[in-house]
């Protein structure tokens, strides 16, 4: 199981970052052992070309896409900031293991090549497709195709003034030369905020979110270093969230079909095609809102009572032939990191995990404490709560070998217990959460909250 998440909060220049997803990423390990009920723990933090620099340099070289105050190139001198757009990448959002390599992903920028047995970073890869900083998404996908074959499928926002310039690859098994590349430009859409994405045996599905760049706020504030690009997008509740719509088949033009609402998303659990074809099944974690100004100096438990960001579980029918979307909530519980069994990827599917809050609704939400498998087509939830000061990640599904149904299988997930102030790796048979761990890994130390990950068989190793 492979995990990454931020770890150093602070830049090298020795200023606070109040926002986690500034922070260097640390990739973790662990290897499972069955023959002998072995668990071998190993991480480290990833030596990306920009930190790499800065560290030989002994000073901040570049800008913090999200923390206020944005650490600038010198310490203390906030005017040798202005105009400059060299955010940092710090590799600390997802893992890809593919064609038994490894890289550590983060969207703004490329990837950097990790060992998989050492976790030692061999460097930012281009992966001969990319040039200079241009990004490859945190977010992809590994679809089986009908012959079994797999095909991974990633995509990389970029900007073009105010437009979006969005490329789109699939790569077969054995290498990381794209079989096939799209590239589409869209007007005014560029900073919609593509975080994620999902995919259907037909299509590419994008969510885009209905932002906007307050241009005074990054005169009056951005420019004189007071706070980060990332604090200028606004949310703009008055416009309606886009789906866009883009065929496999690089001949088929793309469509953009208006969700009924504004919301906002980050991640998607899944999708497929539905109805005879007619429609596009999304499942996806919505929030009504999103404030970028949100870090650790200005969250309070106030936070918490605010309808805007508080999130839940969404089914959204796309249908093909009236251009139009019906939302349907399944879960009014707050949560994050939806995931499903990876075979499900693009294909109908029945359960979707998810970190949650331990309350059922909007009434007494919080920071995620439990662990829920939800039934998409009841609604039916099936819960364990970690406890009142324990707060999970992720959670990963592991199906069992040779397994007989679509929750036979293992959900992994670490777990900080705030009051020993240290971290576990959860294992709950899927089949029944409720129940809670039939295995921890107990860490001596506490593992920084992390974001993505991924589980590599043996055989893929």
């Amino acid at each position: 199981l492979y995990r990454n998440g931020p770890a150093i909060m602070e830049t090298v220049g020795g200023e606070r970052l109040n926002q986690p997803f500034d922070g260097d990423g640390m990739v973790a390990k662990f290897v499972l052992n069955a023959e002998d009920n072995s668990v071998h723990f190993t991480n480290r933090v990833i030596l990306t070309q920009h930190l790499k620099e800065e560290l030989e340099a002994g000073r901040t070289l570049y800008s913090s896409a999200f923390s206020s105050g944005n650490p600038s190139r010198e310490r203390g001198n906030r005017l040798a900031l202005p105009f400059s757009l060299d955010f940092k990448n710090v590799a600390n959002t997802h893992l890809l293991h593919w064609n038994r390599k490894l890289w550590a992903l983060w969207e703004g920028g490329p990837p950097h090549r990790l060992d998989p047995d050492t976790l030692d970073t061999e460097g930012m890869d281009e992966l001969g497709i990319l040039k200079g900083e241009s990004p490859f998404a945190a977010h992809y996908r590994i679809f089986e195709e009908d012959d079994g074959r797999r095909t991974l499928i990633n995509f990389g926002a970029g900007q073009k003034g105010v437009d979006l310039n969005l490329k789109i690859w699939e790569f077969d098994e054995n290498t990381m030369q794209p079989k096939k590349e799209r590239v589409i430009n869209l007007k005014k859409k560029g900073f919609a905020f593509l975080h994620d994405f999902v995919v259907t045996k037909d299509h590419y599905v994008f969510h885009m979110n209905p932002l906007s760049l307050d241009l005074k706020k990054v005169g009056r504030e951005f420019l004189l270093g007071k706070c980060a690009i990332a604090q200028c997008l606004k949310f703009n509740p008055a416009e309606k969230g886009v789906w866009l719509i883009v065929p496999r088949d690089p001949e088929k033009p793309f469509r953009e079909i208006e969700a009924p609402t504004s919301q906002f998303v980050f991640h998607h659990g899944n999708a497929y095609i539905d109805n005879d074809g007619k429609d596009i099944i999304v499942d996806s974690v919505t929030l009504n809102s999103f404030d970028f100004n949100a870090n650790v100096d200005t969250i309070s438990a106030d936070y918490f009572s605010s309808p805007g960001a508080w999130s839940r579980l969404q089914r959204n029918i796309i249908n093909l032939e009236s251009g139009t979307v019906v939302q349907k909530v399944i879960s009014n519980r707050g949560c994050e990191f939806p995931s499903i069994l990876p075979s499900k990827v693009g294909k109908k599917h029945k359960y979707i995990y998810t970190a949650c809050s331990a309350a059922p609704d909007i009434e007494g939400w919080g920071p995620n404490r439990a662990l829920r498998k939800t039934e998409m087509e009841t609604g039916e939830d099936d819960i364990y709560i970690f406890g009142d000061r324990s707060f999970p990640g992720e959670p990963v599904f592991v199906p069992r070998k040779n397994a007989k149904s679509e929750d036979d299988g293992y959900v992994m997930i670490v777990v900080y217990d705030s009051e020993k102030d240290h971290s576990c790796l959860a294992i709950l048979d899927a089949t029944n959460i409720k129940d809670g761990p039939v295995a921890e890994v107990q860490l001596p130390v506490m593992l920084p909250y992390g974001l993505h990950g991924a589980w590599v068989p043996r055989s893929h190793m």
